[in-house]
């Protein structure tokens, strides 16, 4: 087996408490051995010098739109593979809100066999809790599972309907998959666009109050308290929504959360700009959330980031605010743009920002082998430059779409090479 070996790098893994220069040798799709000293050359096919940049595990996002089937003019499996590539993703998991959307067992064995047609990143799907995302009945749970499902949402929409919510749940605790839940009461917030405070009303926008978020949050953790599931809350926005899930923890409950890249770096300050490109599902909110949820990031109560990387044309994104559809860009820049404005001012450890973006979130899924550098694992690895810079320019973009407020920005950090099971896949030949 063809062996690479990749020294002179300073390894980070918080999963192992890894921190310092070191090496690293891949022999086949495995990583064979990690040190922090450097390896004899002679063992290696191929040696990498990584000149003293970080090497981090690949990075797994959680919650991603990749858009096909039914989507495609705004993404595709393979425009999407491209830009988690340049983000430094190598294993990404797909929503179902497709259309049609992942909810029968065929589909989802034929979005399979597309995903082994490309050279990219390994793409996992969730699938439907309900059939049609329609809320009104449960999909073919064990059999979308069988087929390949590694977990279950309405992601886009609450499963308003409680007894459904309970049902898959119910399997969950049988099974072991994580629910996905977009813990929104639309009942709340009806025709909302925007947080709902000072600055919605003054600027007459529709508003989506916190409870809508805190309402369903609680109902979810209720349930998954008496059905023993395993209940994850998406994009977490809210401040009290962390306290809800904090309690919940302490008396047994099983529940993980994710925060965006969005939602940590931009507050409703953004409505002033009346640019469409900030609105997001759900919204930026003020200071104070933004604070407490960098506060849970930093003490881990939030365990993953997750990009909700949703990609929309250049014509839906420049219309009116109040038609615009909800989303952002994330891929390719969530992990320059936290290094950015996080890491680098000293407001999160780059520790904690890499653990959220690796062991936490395959943990969550159950990948028992990714996210980490342990020897025995997947060789799935990113060589990030943290001095190097790079313009956010559509032409330096890889997705189908351009919705990004940091369009113009000059970011710091940039993924100089990825690894997926020990084949060089980036930078793209």
């Amino acid at each position: 087996m063809k062996r690479t070996l990749i020294r002179q790098v300073h390894l980070l893994d918080p999963a192992q408490g890894l921190d310092g220069p070191g090496s690293v040798l891949i022999e086949g799709t495995r990583l064979h051995s990690v040190a922090l000293e450097d390896m004899d050359p002679a063992e290696a096919d191929v040696v990498v010098d990584g000149e003293g940049k970080y090497l981090l595990p690949g990075l797994v996002d959680l919650h991603a739109h990749l858009r096909e089937p039914g989507g495609e003019v705004k993404e595709t499996l393979d425009s999407g593979a491209k830009a988690a590539l340049h983000g430094g993703f190598t294993t990404v998991v797909a929503m179902p809100n497709t259309d049609p959307p992942v909810d029968r067992p065929e589909l989802l064995r034929a979005l399979r066999a597309r995903v082994r047609m490309l050279k990219g990143p390994d793409i996992l799907f969730a699938a439907c809790i309900s059939q049609g995302r329609s809320g009104k009945a449960l999909s073919e749970i064990l059999l979308l599972r069988d087929a390949g499902a590694v977990a279950f949402t309405d992601d886009g929409d609450w499963v308003r309907d409680g007894h459904l919510f309970y049902q898959v749940m119910t399997y969950s605790a049988a099974f072991g998959f994580p629910v996905l839940s977009h813990a929104q009461d639309p009942s709340l917030y009806r025709e909302g666009v925007a947080h709902e405070g000072p600055r919605s009303r003054k600027l007459g926008l529709p508003g989506i109050p916190r409870s809508s978020e805190t309402v369903a949050v609680f109902r979810d953790l209720e349930i998954a308290r008496e059905t023993g599931g395993y209940l994850h809350i998406q994009h977490v926005s809210a401040a009290e929504t962390l306290s809800l899930i904090q309690d919940a923890r302490a008396q047994g409950v099983r529940v993980t959360a994710e925060v965006t890249p969005h939602h940590l770096l931009w507050t409703d300050e953004v409505l002033e700009t009346f640019d469409p490109v900030y609105k997001v599902n759900p919204p930026l909110r003020e200071e104070r959330d933004r604070e407490t949820l960098r506060q849970a990031l930093r003490e881990g109560h939030l365990e993953a980031v997750a990009t909700d990387h949703a990609p929309h044309t250049t014509f839906e994104k420049t219309t009116d605010w109040l038609v615009a559809p909800f989303g952002i860009l994330g891929l390719e820049t969530a992990l320059s743009s936290l290094w950015t404005y996080l890491v680098k001012p000293g407001l999160l450890s780059f520790s904690r920002l890499v653990e959220a973006l690796t062991s936490a979130p395959a943990r969550i899924l159950g990948l028992k082998d990714r996210g980490t550098l342990r020897p025995g694992y997947r060789a799935d690895l990113v060589l990030f430059d943290p001095e190097a810079q790079w313009e956010v320019l559509p032409e330096n973009l890889y997705s189908r779409s351009r919705n990004t407020p940091l369009l113009g920005t000059t970011l710091s950090g940039v993924i100089r090479r990825v690894w997926v099971a020990g084949e060089e896949v980036f930078p793209f030949p």
